[in-house]
């Protein structure tokens, strides 16, 4: 895989689908990224706050539960 590719970013995954989230997961793992999981908008949130460091980019589901 190009290392373009590969990241040592922060992404905070936001997704209620467990087998989504795993692949999700998994595949952005893979590619070098330190990943923060959620599965609804609320532990998301919790989750951006107590993070030590900046969230790069929020993944996440168009429809969360308990947030819009």
């Amino acid at each position: 895989m190009p290392s373009e590719l590969r990241g040592p970013e922060t992404i905070l995954l936001a997704e209620d689908n467990p087998q989504v989230k795993e692949l999700s997961f998994t595949v952005l793992k893979e590619l070098g990224y330190t990943v923060r999981s959620a599965e609804n908008g609320q532990k998301a949130q919790s989750i951006i706050e107590s993070h030590d460091g900046p969230v790069n980019l929020l993944f996440t589901d168009v429809i969360m539960p308990e947030i819009d």
